[in-house]
């Protein structure tokens, strides 16, 4: 089980995502807003997202003297890897009842909706190379911020705070709504918001995040990997 006294705040999540999006920001402005590309977003943009969160992240834990490896449950256990297949699993599920609800929407005069900003850059990768920045970005350095900070330091602050249930479910709702910062997420949000409840659990009930990750990492390389394969026909 996950400690509840881990000495991060609330205020200390947001400020490693706020951190993160500005270093992203600021990646983006250096190589241009008009036209962003493939390899821009992927290959410096997130990356540029990821080690702002991580910076701050440490700075927080050095400067409160908090162990990061032990506050954050940042140790793994081999039988953390099944969580790829629980990811897979999910990934599948969930594009399979979304897909109903967009098509009871399109049905109902709703109209096409479009397709998140990522995931339609995601689609203009054509070489080895874009591919590649495709697939760090969202396989490992996206789920590797993303639960590092709502699963690790927001988590454990709203379990010190308020208890096993609102950490499980407030950062599941937290989380789904932070991809909102793409307006056309939406219709993706309750399903993060599931993916959210499960990867709490895990960490909850394991005490660490590797399982959660490897969950994460399993989600998001299913959508890429089909992605691919649909663009290549």
């Amino acid at each position: 089980m996950i400690g509840s006294n881990a000495g991060w705040r609330v205020g200390d999540a947001a400020l490693a995502l706020l951190a993160g999006l500005l270093a992203g920001t600021l990646a983006q402005a250096v190589l241009g807003f008009d036209d962003p590309t493939v390899t821009g977003i992927f290959a410096f943009v997130i990356p540029a997202q990821t080690l702002g969160t991580l910076a701050v992240v440490a700075i927080t834990a050095r400067s409160r003297s908090i162990g990061v490896v032990g506050s954050l449950g940042l140790t793994a256990d081999t039988r953390d890897l099944s969580g790829l297949l629980v990811g897979a699993g999910l990934q599948v599920v969930l594009t399979l009842i979304t897909g109903v609800v967009l098509q009871l929407l399109e049905q109902a005069g709703i109209g096409e909706v479009p397709e998140q900003e990522v995931v339609q850059l995601a689609e203009e990768a054509l070489t080895v190379a874009e591919r590649t920045a495709v697939m760090v970005g969202s396989v490992i350095l996206a789920p590797l911020t993303e639960e590092l900070v709502f699963r690790g330091v927001l988590l454990r602050a709203v379990l010190a705070r308020w208890g096993e249930r609102a950490a499980i479910y407030g950062t599941a709702v937290v989380f789904g709504a932070f991809h909102l910062i793409d307006p056309n997420a939406v219709v993706a949000v309750p399903a993060l918001v599931v993916v959210g409840i499960v990867l709490a659990r895990q960490v909850v009930a394991t005490g660490r995040l590797a399982r959660a990750f490897f969950t994460h990492v399993g989600f998001n390389l299913v959508s890429i990997v089909v992605l691919f394969i649909v663009e290549g026909l």
